[in-house]
């Protein structure tokens, strides 16, 4: 991890569950990061929850990634700024219905590391009775996941990791 110590990091989703495992795990490896996500009162939770030490290695900034807009305007701030991301983990949440073996379902599965079910607040409440008790994977999981591409030597690609919890049913 040397490569990345001091290195900026740009972390959509970063308010919770994964975004928020992966921010963590990623200022504890050295990187800066700056965390990005609709609800910015919980992006200053989590830079209150760290180790006063590495408080000013996150940088929460306000950003629903589903407007154009404002994800030009952060990552022209970043730039200007932070002089420009070294790594864009881009996490914000969603859900997909589909199956792996649907046809034309290409664009719904197309992620760089493909997690099933992790246990995150993603599921709305009206089918949290149906999730309950269904297999599921730790955001920390993925947060190592994340740190193990990080870590590959400059000479190794990662295209695809594929995560599922023990028992996952789909």
């Amino acid at each position: 991890m040397e490569r990345w110590q001091g290195k900026l990091a740009v972390v959509t989703g970063a308010s919770g569950g994964i975004g928020a495992a992966c921010a963590r795990a990623l200022i504890t490896a050295g990187l800066r990061v700056v965390g990005l996500a609709r609800r910015e009162a919980k992006l200053h939770e989590l830079k209150q929850s760290l180790p006063i030490a590495l408080q000013p290695q996150f940088i929460p900034r306000r950003c629903d990634v589903s407007k154009e807009d404002q994800v030009v305007d952060v990552i022209n701030w970043t730039e200007r700024m932070l002089g420009g991301a070294d790594v864009l983990l881009n996490n914000a949440g969603i859900t997909r219905q589909t199956e792996l073996v649907a046809a034309e379902n290409t664009e719904k599965i197309r992620q760089g590391i493909c997690p099933g079910a992790v246990n995150t607040n993603i599921f709305p409440q009206e089918i949290q009775f149906y999730v309950k008790d269904m297999a599921r994977l730790q955001p920390e999981n993925i947060a190592d996941a994340v740190l193990y591409a990080l870590r590959t030597p400059p000479h190794v690609q990662v295209h695809e990791i594929t995560l599922k919890p023990m028992g996952e049913i789909f």
